[in-house]
C-alpha cells in the first residue's frame, strides 16, 4: 500500500455563505419535530473525499436540533443519508457545534442537508468541509453515521439523571438501544442539557461510562467521558466525544451511566445519544 503523506491534504468547503459569514442557512420542519426540506451544500462535490466536517452555527432560537447530511443526484433527489440525526441542544448566541467524521463519497454527488427542531420553523446555519488526500484517519473511509438513542417525535435524546449524590456514578445503567441495527467500527458519544432553560446556576461537570451487553452483563468500553457546562454559555460546551475506535457488534445493546457535580434535579440531566459509524 503507498500512503499519501498527511501533508498533501485538500479541503473544499460546502456551504459556506461569505455574504454573511454562516454556513448555509437550512429551516427546519413545521409544526415542530418534523424535517425540514433538503437544502444543497455543494454540487457537484469537485473531488472524492475521505473525511468530512461538520460545522453549525447562527441558530434563530435556543432549542434542540437534529441535522442529517446526505449525497444526492446533482441537481437534487436520490438523497442517501450518510449522517443520520446529529443532535445538539443549543442556545442563541452561542450557536451550533463542530465535528469531524471519517466519512467518505465519491466526486460528482451533491452533498445535501436538511433539519429539524423541536421548535416549529426554525434555522440553523449548516457548512461542511470536505477532506481529500490525507491518510490521517485511515486508509479506507466509513460511510454512514447513524445515531442510537434519538427520538425524532421530540428531537431529544436518551433522558440520563446522574442521581442524588454528587459525584456518585448512578446505581443503573440507563439503555441507549436494546439492539443496534448495525455493527459500528467506531463510534462517538454526544450529550447536551435536557432543560430548556437559558440561565445556569453554576458551571456544571459530568463523568459519563458506556458499555454494551445485556441488562446485568454491561461490559464497559468507554469510562469516565467528561463533559462540562457552565454560567455564562449555559450549554455543554463540547457536545461530542470521539470518535473511538471501539468496535460494537450488530444487535448489541449500548447502555450509559453518570455522575455529575450537581445534585439539582433539573440542571444535573442530560439528553445522551450514541453515534455509530460504519
Amino acid at each position: 500500500m503507498t500512503l499519501i503523506r498527511p501533508n498533501t491534504a485538500i479541503y473544499t468547503p460546502a456551504g459556506a455563505d461569505v455574504s454573511a459569514s454562516r454556513g448555509t442557512l437550512i429551516n427546519t420542519g413545521s409544526p415542530g419535530n418534523n424535517k425540514g426540506a433538503w437544502s444543497t451544500l455543494i454540487d457537484p462535490i469537485p473531488k472524492a473525499f475521505h473525511s468530512i466536517y461538520l460545522l453549525s452555527d447562527n441558530v434563530s432560537a435556543t432549542a434542540k436540533y437534529s441535522i442529517d447530511i446526505a449525497l444526492g443526484d446533482t441537481g437534487g433527489g436520490n438523497e442517501k443519508i450518510m449522517i443520520a440525526d446529529l443532535w445538539g441542544n443549543t442556545k442563541i448566541p452561542v450557536g451550533g457545534w463542530t465535528i469531524r467524521l471519517p466519512l467518505g463519497g465519491p466526486a460528482g454527488k451533491s452533498l445535501r442537508v436538511r433539519g429539524q427542531s423541536s421548535s416549529s420553523n426554525r434555522s440553523i446555519g449548516v457548512q461542511c468541509i470536505l477532506e481529500h488526500g490525507s491518510m490521517s484517519w485511515m486508509p479506507r473511509p466509513f460511510g454512514i453515521a447513524e445515531t442510537y438513542g434519538f427520538d425524532s417525535s421530540s428531537t431529544k435524546c436518551v433522558t440520563v439523571d446522574p442521581g442524588g449524590a454528587a459525584n456518585t456514578k448512578s446505581s443503573s445503567w440507563i439503555e441507549i438501544v436494546a439492539s443496534t441495527g448495525h455493527p459500528s467500527l467506531c463510534w462517538l458519544l454526544g450529550a447536551g442539557l435536557d432543560t430548556a432553560s437559558t440561565v445556569l446556576p453554576a458551571t456544571i461537570r459530568w463523568a459519563i461510562d458506556v458499555a454494551i451487553g445485556g441488562a446485568g452483563s454491561e461490559k464497559i468500553i468507554a469510562n469516565n467521558l467528561l463533559f462540562a457546562s457552565n454560567s455564562s454559555t449555559d450549554r455543554v460546551d463540547w457536545p461530542f466525544i470521539g470518535p473511538f475506535y471501539v468496535p460494537i457488534p450488530a444487535g448489541s445493546r449500548i447502555s450509559v451511566k453518570a455522575q455529575c457535580t450537581s445534585t439539582d434535579a433539573t440542571y444535573r440531566v442530560l439528553n445522551v445519544f450514541i453515534m455509530g459509524v460504519r
